[in-house]
């Protein structure tokens, strides 16, 4: 397991979660819309399949708790084929729009173009911690928070084609917390995993994380 910029240990003993999937609370994950995962004649694009792959972001919220999640599946998806999924989660005290992991100048939507320009095809899951989920469950990593996150991932991992000896976590801001979270309670579920918690103005560090997925994934195409 690769670890970069690791948080304290004394978070993890802080937050005491039960272990493994088996205490979650429910959070049903509807799938991509039909438009996300159409099927076009072999050697055609379907429309979804001509856009950038940071315009096919599907959006979604678990009513109950206003978890803001979003899924990019891969050009030419293929449910029986397995892909990397990768996760990313934001959590910054306060923020109100739920696609703002989206909207980050060389972020998440760059990296997904520049994946698939390089031929790197996978499933994206972005989490965003809004304003509107800390009124209901507190901080994503609080112990109900995390029990939320942790059955939105162990459905994205049934419902979608992926590698499960291929999945890589990127925690920003608080959300690395999450990521750390999990990779200690399931250490089986990630394969690498990349924290940036030391942001000062709650930016991440876009390019050094930029950096570190090209390579992990370059390595895993190989």
């Amino acid at each position: 397991m690769q670890k970069k910029k690791l948080v304290t240990a004394a978070v993890i003993a802080a937050m005491g979660f039960s272990v493994g999937f088996g205490a979650m609370a429910h959070a049903e994950v509807r799938q991509a819309s039909q438009g996300a995962v159409q099927t076009a004649m072999p050697g055609q694009d379907s429309s979804e399949d001509k856009k950038l792959a940071s315009q096919r972001f599907v959006s979604s919220e678990l009513i109950q708790s206003k978890l803001d999640y979003q899924i990019c599946l891969p050009r030419w998806y293929d449910a029986g084929k397995s892909y990397p999924l990768i996760v990313v989660v934001n959590d910054v005290n306060g923020e109100t729009d739920g696609r703002a992991l989206l909207k980050q100048p060389d972020g998440v939507g760059a990296w997904v173009d520049e994946l698939e320009r390089n031929q790197q095809y996978a499933i994206v899951l972005t989490v965003q911690s809004t304003k509107d989920f800390e009124q209901r469950v507190g901080r994503l990593s609080n112990t109900e928070g995390m029990e939320i996150m942790r059955s939105l991932l162990q459905d994205v991992r049934q419902n979608y084609a992926v590698n499960k000896n291929a999945i890589y976590g990127i925690g920003e801001n608080k959300g690395a917390w999450v990521i750390q979270l999990i990779n200690e309670q399931l250490p089986s579920y990630f394969k690498a995993i990349y924290l940036d918690e030391n942001t000062a103005n709650g930016k991440a560090d876009n390019k050094a994380i930029h950096d570190w997925l090209m390579k992990e994934m370059a390595a895993q195409a190989k």
